[in-house]
């Protein structure tokens, strides 16, 4: 397993809240043993003492992500969350052509998708969740287009192999949880 030794890029500060841009291959918070105790959340903690984790992110996968500097923000952007109220956009490249230029994935539908632009082997997918747990690796190989940078992507087909997972978290809207504010943030895709 690569770690990535990059930091994350803050987006935005104040005193309830920031805004990062995860690096790929860097989990969110600290496992149980000691060589899994290079995380998001200890990179923050030295800026950021009181920084708490509000939604986790795939090891693999890069982008933006909102965490808490209070437990009163932490709680207001969980419930956010469990209720569907914050709003996701992915990127992602995907194994093989995908034939229709949008659609849903799982039923009830879990993640809308569009086709953004494809190649001779593969396809970027634009990708928005519907539900906070729902997995975007699962469903795309459920469509039969798993993500590049996957073990399980392997495609005889594609002969330029990829460094990392190709999923990139680009956008995050949530309601600021003092002022009540849509606040916006991206990420550009790095692939």
């Amino acid at each position: 397993m690569d770690i990535n030794p990059a930091l994350p890029q803050l987006l935005y500060m104040d005193n309830s809240l920031i805004v990062v841009s995860k690096p790929y291959n860097l989990s969110s918070a600290a496992g149980l043993t000691e060589d899994e105790q290079d995380c998001l959340i200890s990179r923050l903690q030295d800026d950021f003492p009181t920084v708490q984790l509000v939604q986790a992110m795939d090891f693999a996968c890069s982008g933006v992500m909102v965490l808490a500097l209070t437990n009163t923000g932490q709680q207001a952007l969980a419930a956010q969350f469990a209720q569907q109220q914050i709003e996701h956009r992915y990127q992602a490249w995907v194994s093989g052509i995908v034939e229709q230029d949008s659609g849903v994935i799982g039923q009830p539908p879990q993640t809308r998708w569009q086709v953004l632009e494809r190649d001779e082997s593969s396809s970027r997918l634009a990708l928005t969740p519907l539900c906070q747990h729902y997995s975007l690796r699962e469903g795309l190989r459920t469509l039969g287009h798993p993500i590049l940078g996957e073990e399980t992507a392997a495609d005889p087909h594609i002969n330029t192999p990829v460094e990392r997972l190709q999923l990139h978290a680009q956008r995050l809207s949530f309601k600021h949880p003092n002022t009540g504010i849509t606040l916006s943030f991206e990420s550009p895709c790095p692939f």
